[in-house]
């Protein structure tokens, strides 16, 4: 969205600050659209909604550019890491993984697979590195890899 051809800048204050942000209040004018939570007389603003839907289109078209490039990256990138990124980044697939394409799951399908089989092989050959790292970490993994197991 190019903010600057949709308004003059008066009512930047409508804008969400972050994704998170955008979340919570879309989420808000959710529950009160069921019936859950007052928000007031008039509702929501309706300038105000449409640019919370616009900021969460661009943030999903963002997310998702490339074919989820940034997911199979990220993914690569923690698989072999001992520290709390490879819960963090397990927590986050599992929570992204129905909005992902067919095709990055195939791969991230794959590239875990793949990373299982090496350190299957590193554990049974008694190899110090092992490609899933620590004991927590390989647990982390098949967390993710329960998704497309049935587990």
């Amino acid at each position: 969205m190019i903010f600057d051809q949709l308004f003059d800048g008066s009512d930047a204050h409508l804008l969400p600050t972050s994704i998170a942000d955008c979340a919570q209040k879309l989420r808000q004018y959710n529950r009160w659209r069921r019936g859950y939570e007052d928000i007031g007389e008039t509702g929501p603003n309706p300038k105000e909604l449409g640019l919370l839907i616009d900021f969460a289109a661009d943030a999903l078209n963002a997310m998702s550019g490339h074919d989820h490039l940034m997911v199979i990256a990220a993914t690569r990138y923690c698989l072999g890491r001992m520290t709390y990124v490879v819960g963090d980044c397990c927590d986050w697939l599992i929570k992204i993984w129905p909005l992902l394409s067919p095709s990055a799951q195939r791969i991230v399908r794959l590239d875990i697979e793949e990373a299982f089989e090496r350190d299957d092989a590193d554990r049974e050959a008694g190899r110090t590195y092992k490609a899933l790292g620590h004991d927590c970490d390989r647990h982390q993994w098949a967390r993710v890899r329960g998704l497309w197991r049935g587990q």
